[in-house]
């Protein structure tokens, strides 16, 4: 499950660790999903995959795994306002994903973590509902 909206969706910057915004957070506990109870919840221990699995009613533990990409000095802030600081390596962080020349993880780094998770879940044998977000996702 995906962290749903935060200020940094909104405003087309890195994401850093802020909460949800208060109409995404409504949105979600109107659904009112359920989920499997065996099995396991687990939750990025970012805020706002945390806020995420309490509007959902889910009792997750903290999964480091599942963290958010490290956008290292880049977080919070503003995608053109990078671009217009360092646009080569705004341009080489999209090219190459061994990139980590903002202080945070690669891509490689993060495609690296998250198959090392679903290697872990897999041994298991059980149910997982995770949440956490997009590029954890995309990973």
């Amino acid at each position: 499950i995906c962290q749903t909206a935060t200020a940094a969706n909104q405003n087309a910057s890195f994401p850093a660790n802020e909460p949800l915004e208060t109409k995404a957070k409504a949105a979600l506990q109107a659904l009112n999903l359920s989920f499997p109870t065996r099995g396991l919840q687990l939750t990025s221990p970012n805020t706002a995959a945390v806020h995420t699995a309490e509007a959902l009613s889910l009792d997750c533990r903290e999964e480091t795994d599942l963290r958010d990409l490290d956008y290292g000095t880049w977080a919070g802030r503003p995608i053109s306002e990078i671009a217009g600081e360092a646009p080569d390596s705004l341009a080489r962080w999209i090219a190459d994903p061994s990139f980590a020349g903002h202080g945070g993880e690669s891509i490689e780094m993060l495609f690296d973590r998250t198959r090392s998770w679903i290697d872990k879940c897999s041994k298991e044998g059980s149910n997982v509902v995770a949440v956490t977000h997009a590029a954890v996702i995309r990973a």
